[in-house]
């Protein structure tokens, strides 16, 4: 019997399971995200999105296919940036929540078809900040145990230099008087901001928010902040760490200088 699986971020996969039909009910329209695996025979209005060793021949719908990070020999690569923007004499790094996260991170996200790693950092920087970066130079290089997820699927590692820091310009309408500033920016994917001051960057293994719980900072995310803050502010003093307890889940990870 054919199934479907919807993931937390409201991506449908739907399984063949030997059938060639679609699960019973189940009914699609373009503009979902969809994807159907282990189908021998093209589904009715779909798109063929790749031909895989790891997971066959994949159909979609046209918002999958234009939507769905570019795959080359089953991995799929991305990029994030350490963002700095400047006010009042003061240096801040941003972060931000994603919605059902439990943990913040720096903006980042998967590279589109045929889309450098550099330019992959400034889309999704913009796309989720709403800022504009500049000056990007390269961080760090690393490459997972586990290869990237997304869209239900699990592709194999690859090792990467996706790794930037850079800064961007403070919007005027930022009100950052205290060394932990929360700014609303909601879309489809983030909950918030916060800007941080980059002399309480040691502060930043767990950030109280509010009054009622702390979230995390994502642990690698911590060590590629405070790397960043030692080439761009050198003056800035930050906390020395053993960065193999961060980075764990990385089956390479090296800074590139």
């Amino acid at each position: 019997m054919a199934i479907s699986v919807k993931d937390t971020y409201g991506d449908w996969l739907v399984y063949s399971n030997g059938t060639n039909k679609l699960p019973k009910g189940f009914e699609f329209e373009q503009t979902d995200h969809v994807i159907f695996k282990g189908y021998t025979k093209q589904p009715k209005n779909t798109q063929l999105l790749y031909e895989s060793k790891k997971h066959g021949t994949l159909y979609c719908t046209e918002t999958s296919l234009n939507t769905y990070p570019g795959i080359v020999n089953d991995t799929i690569s991305g990029a994030l940036c350490v963002t700095f923007v400047e006010k009042n004499g003061k240096r801040f790094v941003v972060l931000e929540q994603v919605k059902g996260r439990t943990y913040l991170t720096s903006p980042q996200g998967n590279c589109d078809s045929g889309e450098l790693l550099k330019d992959t950092a400034i889309r999704e920087t913009f796309e989720e900040t709403g800022l504009i970066v500049e000056n990007l130079k390269v961080l760090a290089r690393a490459g997972m145990k586990k290869g990237g997820f997304y869209g239900g699927l699990r592709w194999n590692p690859v090792v990467s230099p996706g790794y930037f820091y850079g800064i961007a310009k403070c919007p005027d309408e930022w009100n950052l008087d205290d060394k932990v500033n929360k700014i609303n920016f909601e879309n489809n994917e983030i909950e918030y901001l916060l800007v941080v001051d980059i002399n309480s960057i040691n502060e930043l293994e767990k950030v109280q928010h509010n009054s009622k719980h702390e979230t995390l900072l994502n642990g690698h995310h911590l060590v590629l902040i405070e790397e960043a803050i030692t080439r761009k502010y050198p003056e800035v003093q930050v906390q020395q760490r053993d960065i193999s307890k961060y980075v764990k889940h990385f089956e390479t990870f090296e800074f590139i200088t």
